[in-house]
Formats: structure tokens, sequence, C-alpha cells
């Protein structure tokens, strides 16, 4: 178990850094209370049409010479820009091809200490499981609770921090080749059993499969990785309260636009050991439930109209 006390940690983290040097201090400054042996960093290069992407991209990389505590740290740092799609994806493949399980971090992601221990004891006790492929560190079911355990089991996706295995990320493809295939299966709804979800997330994975073969910087590798865990019937875990942070929501993020997201900016917490383990690895239907509403944009009618609101004033307010 993680000890705080000069100890390494044996699990691998897997860094993933662009142009935000703050974003990338704030996170090495927890990683040094952790003492990691290993560190892959991954690092965009600059978009050659935001010429202060250059400083920026070099500020943030010397930032990792901050990581002093003996730490084996390897570097793949791309002198052109892949996009926030490709580079990702590429990252976690290359260093998939020395480890065997890692800890996952985007700069913007800022975890709670005790989430290490928790990736830490759970990839160690569904390392064999194929049923199982990743640990997440977030909860986004907004102070919902509907577990009496550590952690419940998802067929959802939630990677602001998270964890896996070679194994698991093996089966991870870009492009998702073979979606035109599933595309006829019935796949999607056995996964979600409800149709109009299952309609969504097709029109979902046609965009992907049609950008991600046709663009080579698409933006987006996480859907892809949804694609996979269904695909091969996954669960993924995903902790009782919140483990991580992620501070990048707001006008200069990619996707994490609006900065009055309910999920922008929520509070990392501690989780407690030892943990309490489910007594099956089963999904939670009505977890899953709450968290398609609150992640996947199935936002409640309060919400939605709020949102419009908000819209209609700021447009009156600019007249």
């Amino acid at each position: 178990m993680l000890k705080l006390s000069g100890e390494v940690f044996q699990v691998p983290i897997i860094l993933i850094i662009f142009n935000r040097p703050e974003f990338a201090k704030k996170l090495i400054d927890i990683l040094r209370m952790v003492k990691p042996c290993e560190v892959y960093v991954v690092a965009d290069g600059p978009r050659s049409n935001h010429p202060e992407d250059y400083l920026l991209c070099k500020s943030t990389r010397a930032v990792i010479d901050q990581i002093d505590w003996g730490a084996d740290v390897k570097k793949l740092f791309l002198e052109s820009n892949l996009g926030c799609g490709k580079a990702p994806a590429d990252g976690i493949t290359w260093a998939f091809s020395s480890i065997e399980r890692a800890i996952i971090l985007e700069d913007d992601c800022l975890p709670d200490l005790s989430f290490f221990e928790f990736c830490e004891s759970l990839l160690e006790k569904y390392q064999s499981d194929e049923k199982v492929m990743m640990i997440s560190g977030n909860n986004h079911l907004l102070g919902r609770t509907t577990t009496h355990h550590s952690y419940w089991f998802s067929i959802n996706t939630q990677t602001h921090g998270w964890a896996t295995w070679k194994r698991a990320w093996s089966l991870y493809d870009f492009k998702i080749a073979d979606w035109p295939k599933i595309r006829r299966s019935s796949l999607l709804l056995d996964t979600l059993h409800n149709k109009r979800y299952a309609k969504k997330w097709k029109k979902i994975f046609d965009q992907v499969y049609q950008l991600a073969n046709e663009n080579p910087k698409y933006d987006c590798w996480d859907f892809q990785w949804t694609y996979a865990c269904w695909k091969n019937g996954a669960l993924n875990i995903i902790p009782e309260v919140n483990l991580v942070s992620n501070i990048g929501y707001g006008k200069n993020a990619t996707h994490q636009t609006p900065i009055d997201h309910p999920l922008a900016n929520l509070r990392g917490s501690k989780i407690e050991f030892p943990l309490i383990h489910p007594l099956a690895i089963t999904q939670d239907l009505m977890a899953d439930e709450v968290l398609s509403q609150n992640v996947y944009n199935n936002w409640p009618m309060h919400y939605r109209i709020y949102r419009k609101l908000k819209k209609v004033i700021a447009n009156i307010l600019a007249i």
C-alpha cells in the first residue's frame, strides 16, 4: 500500500501534458508526495497556427525537470502537433509497450492522494479479470449515493484520472475500424438497455468513425475507449467518492468549455481504507442511469432551461 514517508510508489504514471505549465506544476507537486518510481511523459507539439504555443509548450516541458525524487522518467516529446486525440492515444500505447499497468493523468486532473492507493489496490486485485478494463478516479453522481461499498461497477468510462492494464489497452483502436460491422448488431441496445441512448451513441460512433479515418488530428480519443470497453463487454470501477478534480474547464479548454458545467472543478475527496469490495462484479444500473444524465448531456429539464435562459440574458446584456 501507498506510503508517504519516502518509499517510492510502484505503479507507473502516464502524464499527458501540452501547453499549460501552471497545470503541469500543480500535478508534479502532487506526484512529489507520492514518489512514483516511473513516469512516462507524453507532450504534444505546438500548433502551427498558434504562435504562442512554442514558448508555452517549451515552458510546460521544462516543468518535467522538477521531478526530483529519483524517478525513472521517459519522455515522448512530439515535435509537431498531433492533436488532443491522437497524441494521448499514441502516447498511452507508447507507454504500454514497456509496462503492464499504469495510472493515467492529464495535466488538468488533480487527484487526492488516496486516489493512488485506490488504483494500486484495485490494479492488483483485478489484474487478471478481463471483465474489468479500467479504474476511474471520478464519481459524477453529484452527491447521489447508491452503494455501501467503496466502489461500484459501471459500463461508463470516466477518464479524468484513471488506471488500466496493458491487456485492456491492447483492445483499443483509435479508428474503431470494425464499427460498420458492429453498427449492424444489437451491441448498443444490449449494452445500454435504452433505445434513446443507443440511438444517440450510434450517431456518436458514426461521427468518430468518419472523422478518425478522415482526419489524423481528430481531437477525441476517449469515445474510442468507451467503444473498446462496450465491444468487449467490460465493466469499469467507479469510486464511492470523487477522487480527482478536473480544473480544465474554461475558455481555453478544447472540450471542457462551460465553466458553469456541473462537473467543473468538482472537489476531490479522500476515500477510506481498507476498501469495502462489492460482493459481485455486476453493473449498478441505478448509478449508471444517474451517470448518463450527469455526464453524457442527458440533462434534466430544469438544467437545460437554466442554460438556455442564461444564454438569452447574456445576449441581451451584450446588446
